[in-house]
């Protein structure tokens, strides 16, 4: 396996720390709602331009039938139900609870990954993979001051809500990694490297774009147009949101993209759910939280485990 596929992985990883805390000041000021649609609007915006600029198109013209019809299922399920699940379980059992479920995200993504494209990780990458989201747990799973311990509206529902964000992301990752194959056909020969992928920055821009079509839907459905148009005369929400969605959305989500066509779907993504861990100095820094001995552990084993995952 390529380094540069972790690498991607790596850089992803901390794109979405600095993202997490950005969007999480714009949801405290405007709520979570319209901050899942103005990212994506953002998002979509920056790769538009930066299409433009490099395809002379506003859109990926070179994507197959096939490419389009994966990649919208994968931004779908991955970027649309997965995070509105995934925000949905933070209003009910919490952040550390909801994080402590999505730990499972890179076993759904690695059973999907072997059921579906033929990824088998090595027993060196299989206990990289447990001792990374060991860490993690550790840490996420460790209680939390007032804010964390507030009774929930309902556990088990939110229990199943954070399950299913973690399965949205998990299945988001593997249907996008069978989607850059030109058709079924070309897939094992993208998977052994023999055929080119669709390009990383065109299949995340399909993905997020669907992903902004979903949640438009919703609004309508809704009827939270209000909302989140009051959210854009708060300015600094406005500039959280517009560097979360820079790095986010944008930048994070195409470096994803990039590293599943180095390395297995589950490596890709047990490496980008050390996000939890990457957070703390910048909340350390920022909210002048405290590190315990836990979390120090905690990400002590995680980091042994991406290692382990590199080799």
């Amino acid at each position: 396996m390529s380094l540069t596929g972790h690498f991607f992985a790596i850089c992803c990883t901390l794109c979405w720390a600095v993202t997490a805390v950005s969007f999480a000041y714009a949801g405290r000021r405007v709520g979570s709602l319209p901050v899942n649609i103005i990212r994506l609007v953002m998002g979509v915006a920056f790769f538009a331009l930066i299409s433009a600029v490099r395809f002379g198109t506003l859109w990926p013209a070179d994507a197959t039938p096939h490419q389009w019809l994966w990649m919208s299922i994968s931004g779908f399920i991955g970027f649309f139900l997965g995070d509105l699940f995934l925000f949905r379980a933070f209003l009910l059992i919490g952040t550390r609870l909801s994080m402590l479920m999505m730990t499972l995200a890179p076993l759904f993504t690695s059973l999907l990954a072997w059921l579906m494209l033929g990824e088998a990780l090595s027993p060196a990458g299989l206990l990289g993979m447990a001792l990374t989201m060991g860490g993690i747990a550790l840490v996420v799973g460790e209680r939390g001051g007032a804010k964390d311990e507030q009774a929930p509206v309902s556990k088990t529902k939110g229990l199943l809500f954070a399950l299913l964000g973690a399965m949205g992301q998990g299945s988001g990752a593997v249907l996008a990694k069978l989607g850059m194959a030109r058709s079924f056909e070309e897939l094992p020969a993208m998977l052994a490297g023999d055929a080119p992928p669709l390009d990383a920055f065109q299949a995340t821009q399909i993905r997020v774009t669907i992903a902004m079509l979903s949640f438009i839907v919703l609004v309508t459905l809704l009827r939270s147009h209000r909302r989140v148009l009051k959210a854009h005369t708060d300015w600094r929400a406005m500039i959280a949101l517009l560097i979360g969605a820079f790095l986010g959305p944008f930048l994070g989500a195409t470096l994803f993209n990039k590293s599943l066509q180095y390395v297995p779907s589950g490596i890709t993504q047990t490496i980008v759910a050390t996000v939890p861990i990457v957070i703390m100095p910048l909340t350390l820094w920022i909210e002048k939280d405290q590190i315990s001995r836990r979390a120090v552990l905690g990400s002590a084993i995680a980091v042994s485990g991406i290692f382990l995952l590199c080799h």
